[in-house]
């Protein structure tokens, strides 16, 4: 018998066991539901077949995984070594391929898609993964989307992010050439990112080796997609003001990331966005590199107009050298933000911060980043901000106007601290460099325990202050080391310039050292009050106060052997400094008038209390603490 006759009687003969199984199993009164049904004898059949192929599929991964960290350098998986190993476990009849993501590789065999981490550890991914398809242009003629947040606009790939931002920016391909046209602002119009994007990942494009876009990245020759993306000129920023265009639409990231953001450019404005106005970005993180000399640059959005973003993040390195520009870690200039992050290197000219560079209204945000510049240069923001329930764990370095949460002139700061290290030249300090228009302004209930250094006007929460009608520094501390030459001092260095300003319920416990310096303050004009403060930090330099200079001076109290005083504050021991909690929790009162202060025997603040946790070594802390 030849051997496709034999064949096909085989399977003619198996077709035959299979009927007669069925039959059999009916008869014996199972139903036709039990077998095929979802929970069915066929189903769970096919279920723990492919439940088995699974583990095995893992298994081989795995060895896979083992030996290319045995050939790589310091047990280093990498893909190339993966791949070759993945190619011996599976053979090339599944085509099995390696991809790397961030810190892990991706393994695609036939459908299912496998993550293999830095450990070799493997996990499925995705058991039907399919490459996304382009939709967001055939998206644009349907009306009933991007009308609402439960109906937006959707972006599925790289490709429909790059349609996304060509038709804001109006740029149309025709014949490998950008041609520009009207863009759209998509104003009141939703937008939705649906997954992960990466664009130096082959799987989150429909097609990563298509050459149908042209010369996106402007370096004079076309290839495949993914290429013009991550080299040349890279990322062409969603309304980075190309044809006066900007996104007023409202973005939603659904808490996915778009990593390998790769920017080389020029642009007016730099960022995943460029220009925002009037609307709103959530719930994104962006990963990427940054290098541009332009007016605005930001991780997430170059410059914004009556925005918000919520839910953000920035994880890379943002270089701007263009003068007289502004940097931040976020956003570059404007906008309303909370609860966000930035971590990585941050580095600009002037008015460069961690979260936003300049103005906005800022909260319960931190930075890790390190941050870079020459003069307004913040761990926050760089520039005119309203600030609250944030924090700066970063290095924070420049010349002038250097501060851990803002450089310059600050609007209210409020409940934030700073752990980083800040250094520079003139107007360092660890919550505020300079501040210069303090009116009804305050810093409040902020810390410092980071290093502080410079050269002169140097302080633990304020660098220094200038032309103040009305400012005032409140229940903060400072418990770093502080070093400069001139001003130099634990809450504020050189402080003052108008009638009311005012450094209130303080304390310094950290060390300070230069040629010119305070406890609390250096103060620059007779008027400023200093009320309800303490030093307990060592002090070491040519002239030093352990208080202040000048001023106004009422139930202040240090330790240690005084130098110079100006005759108010009081020399105690330690023993009874700690317990004096309800002393300097006497109220007063200010007379704006006359300067002069009034300390009640009967009425509280509300504001210390004892020490009984050992937070401060046993000292008079506040209630907030």
């Amino acid at each position: 018998m030849n051997e496709h006759k034999k064949n096909k009687i085989s399977g003619i003969t198996l077709i035959a066991l299979v009927v007669t199984v069925i039959v059999l199993l009916i008869l014996a009164g199972i139903s036709a539901s039990m077998l095929s049904g979802n929970n069915g004898i066929i189903n769970k059949a096919g279920s723990a077949k492919e439940q088995t192929e699974i583990a095995k599929e893992k298994e081989a991964i795995g060895t896979a995984a083992l030996q290319a960290a045995n050939k790589g350098k310091f047990g280093d998986i990498t893909q190339e070594n993966l791949q070759q190993q993945i190619n011996n476990e599976f053979g090339e009849e599944k085509n099995a391929k390696v991809y790397e993501e961030d810190e892990n590789f991706l393994v695609l065999v036939e459908n299912r898609l496998y993550k293999v981490d830095k450990d070799g550890n493997v996990e499925l991914s995705e058991s039907n993964f399919e490459f996304p398809k382009k939709e967001f242009l055939a998206q644009l003629s349907n009306n009933e989307l991007g009308v609402s947040e439960d109906k937006p606009y959707e972006i599925k790939c790289i490709e429909d992010l790059l349609d996304f931002s060509l038709t804001v920016n109006g740029i149309v391909i025709e014949n490998n050439e950008i041609k520009y046209i009207t863009g759209k602002n998509f104003s009141g119009k939703y937008v939705s990112l649906v997954k992960n994007l990466d664009f130096k990942l082959p799987l989150s494009y429909e097609n990563a080796e298509r050459i149908d876009y042209g010369d996106i990245n402007q370096d004079g020759k076309v290839e495949k997609l993914l290429t013009e993306l991550t080299t040349g000129k890279g990322w062409i920023p969603i309304g980075g003001n190309v044809n006066n265009s900007s996104f007023n639409g409202k973005f939603n990231g659904n808490n996915h990331k778009i990593s390998k953001l790769y920017i080389n450019n020029t642009n007016e404005s730099s960022g995943l966005f460029g220009h925002v106005v009037g609307g709103s970005i959530k719930c994104l993180g962006v990963i990427g590199n940054i290098n541009c000399s332009s007016s605005w640059a930001g991780g997430i959005s170059g410059n914004s107009y009556r925005f918000s973003m919520e839910n953000c993040y920035f994880e890379g390195k943002i270089y701007n050298d263009k003068t007289s520009s502004i940097t931040g870690g976020l956003i570059g200039s404007g906008g309303t933000l909370k609860q966000c992050y930035c971590s990585g290197e941050i580095t600009g000219v002037d008015n460069v911060g961690g979260i936003i560079g300049y103005g906005g209204t800022i909260e319960n945000s931190y930075n890790s980043s390190n941050i870079t510049g020459h003069s307004l240069v913040g761990g926050i923001s760089g520039r005119n901000a309203t600030i609250s329930d944030c924090y700066n764990i970063g290095k924070v370095s420049g010349n002038n106007d250097i501060g851990g949460i803002i450089g310059y002139r600050g609007y209210d700061i409020i409940n934030c601290y700073n752990t980083g290290e800040i250094s520079g030249n003139s107007c360092i300090g660890g919550i505020e460099g300079m501040e210069d228009n303090g009116k009804n302004k305050k810093i409040f209930q902020c810390y410092n325990t980071g290093i502080i250094s410079g050269t002169t006007n140097v302080g633990g929460i304020l660098g220094c202050s200038w032309i103040l009608e009305s400012f005032t520094i409140e229940q903060c501390y400072n418990n770093g080391k502080i070093s400069g030459n001139n001003n130099v001092a634990g809450i504020s260095g050189s402080y003052g310039g108008g009638s009311n300003c005012n450094v209130l319920n303080c304390y310094n416990s950290g060390n300070i050292t230069g040629s010119k310096i305070g406890g609390i303050v250096f103060v620059g004009k007779n008027s400023t009050k200093v009320i309800s403060c303490y030093n307990i930090g060592k002090l070491e330099g040519t002239t030093k106060y352990e208080i202040a200079n000048s001023g106004i001076i009422k139930n202040c109290y240090y330790l240690g052997n005084q130098e110079n005083s100006i005759g108010n504050e009081v020399k105690i021991t330690s023993e009874q400094l700690k317990t004096l909690a309800p002393t300097l929790d006497k109220a007063y009162t200010i007379d704006e008038e006359t300067g002069t202060v009034t300390i009640s025997e009967t009425e509280i603040q509300n504001v210390w209390k004892e020490d009984t946790e050992n937070k401060n070594e046993g000292y008079p802390i506040f209630k907030w603490q």
